[in-house]
């Protein structure tokens, strides 16, 4: 379970890192991962999704 700290920090630097130009990826779990995403569009940047799935 994601702190409030962790999850102020995570949205904080991928703001930073949106607006630098970097694309956020993660798998967009609560917590950390959904702070990370909220942050890169909050600095306008980018997002990618990586969903994992069982074999087909």
């Amino acid at each position: 379970m994601a702190t409030p700290y962790g999850i102020a920090a995570a949205e904080t630097f991928a703001s930073e890192l949106g607006q630098a130009g970097i694309v956020i990826v993660s798998g967009l779990a609560r917590g950390i991962d959904t702070a990370a995403h909220r942050g890169a569009l909050k600095g306008r940047g980018q997002t990618l999704l990586s969903l994992a799935v069982g074999r087909i």
